[in-house]
């Protein structure tokens, strides 16, 4: 009885000693088998619960990979999607700027070509120069911007940074600030929106 109760139990190192009779020591055998076969049981189970345990947490780790790549990916069409929506502001901008710089332009120049006094006609002079260069920024917007969205394709970074920093530039030189570009020929061509990179190195 004791030795049934700690295998009921759980332990299955218990041995009974066949003596006595033959149908005792035949008992005995049988419970030695029945114990044998009980711990050989639970020996399987363990394996096959450790092994399920183990294909458990593999899965539980591809699944936090995907989710972390989800993440990823819906993070990065959410900052595509503001970039389009920025791109798509910004060259709407450039655009309606554009008209009616155009006929300032030519009002500066109908100015300048009538006005005599030398001092008048040099302002109008320094006016329209600042007004071509307004309209070079605006082109240059326009060219980068006009469809933030577009598909991927080769773009030369250099050709971007280039662009980039001739737009600002005159903005800097006027805040008593001279930029030094040296841009590596070695960097190779990107594989993305020529909009978007222009925006990306922009900001």
């Amino acid at each position: 009885n004791d030795m049934t109760k700690t295998v009921i139990e759980g332990h299955f190192d218990v041995h009974a000693i066949p003596l006595g009779s033959t149908e005792i020591r035949g008992l005995a055998e049988n419970f030695n088998g029945m114990v044998n076969r009980l711990k050989e049981s639970h020996t399987e189970q363990e394996r096959r619960v450790t092994m399920r345990t183990s294909e458990l947490r593999e899965r539980n780790r591809e699944l936090a990979g995907a989710m972390d790549q989800l993440e990823d990916s819906q993070q990065r069409m959410i900052e595509a999607e503001k970039l389009s929506s920025l791109g798509t502001l910004m060259g709407g901008i450039a655009h309606e700027m554009n008209n009616p710089l155009m006929g300032l332009m030519l009002y500066l120049e109908y100015a300048e070509s009538r006005v005599v006094e030398p001092k008048i006609k040099d302002i109008l002079t320094r006016a329209g120069r600042e007004a071509d260069r307004l309209k070079h920024i605006l082109n240059t917007m326009t060219e980068y911007l006009g469809d933030v969205a577009e598909e991927a394709e080769p773009v030369s970074v250099n050709h971007v940074v280039i662009g980039v920093v001739n737009l600002v530039a005159a903005d800097f030189r006027h805040a008593g600030i001279n930029i030094n570009l040296a841009v590596p020929d070695s960097i190779p061509d990107a594989s993305i929106s020529k909009a978007g990179l222009h925006l990306i190195v922009l900001n």
